[in-house]
């Protein structure tokens, strides 16, 4: 699809993919599973699948990889993955940045389940070794407990330490 189109071009035309009955709209694939034709066909399936391959629908199916195309036009984005849920967006983005060992600082304002993902399933997870610091970020003119001064966002930003 070319880039000039409008969004509302992308979103209507883009990311089609068509069944073998040729429908004029998009179908909806409310399926969970698929059907091989043998026990082998479904080993191969599993084992290697190809872009229009799916073999399970919490992994995939075309109504959802119809999506994952579409917001991918939308946003001139190379690829776009979608979620079942906002905090498996989080975890799913947390855990493609971060490596054992990396610190990780941030605000004890966040949003409760993003603070439990955090604290609880990456800081604790003796795989991850995050090094967690939870800060409160204090409003213009106040004055911190604590300044650190290790990175620009951090001198530029007063920040107050929560022990």
């Amino acid at each position: 699809m070319k880039s000039s189109y409008q969004n509302r071009t992308k979103m209507v035309h883009g990311g089609v993919r068509r069944s073998y009955f040729g429908e004029v709209s998009e179908a909806i694939f409310m399926t969970q599973s698929y059907i091989y034709g043998t026990a082998e066909n479904a080993e191969i399936r599993f084992q290697n699948s190809g872009e229009d391959e799916f073999i399970y629908s919490r992994y995939g199916n075309p109504t959802v990889a119809m999506f994952e195309d579409r917001m991918a036009l939308l946003e001139g984005a190379e690829d776009c993955f979608a979620t079942a849920s906002g905090m498996a967006a989080v975890n799913g983005a947390l855990a493609s940045c971060l490596t054992a060992g990396d610190h990780v600082v941030a605000s004890k304002a966040l949003f409760g389940s993003c603070l439990y993902i955090l604290e609880q399933i990456l800081h604790l997870n003796l795989a991850w070794k995050l090094h967690l610091l939870m800060v409160q970020m204090l409003h213009p003119g106040k004055e911190p407990l604590k300044q650190i001064q290790k990175s620009a966002f951090l001198k530029a930003c007063p920040i107050q330490i929560w022990n």
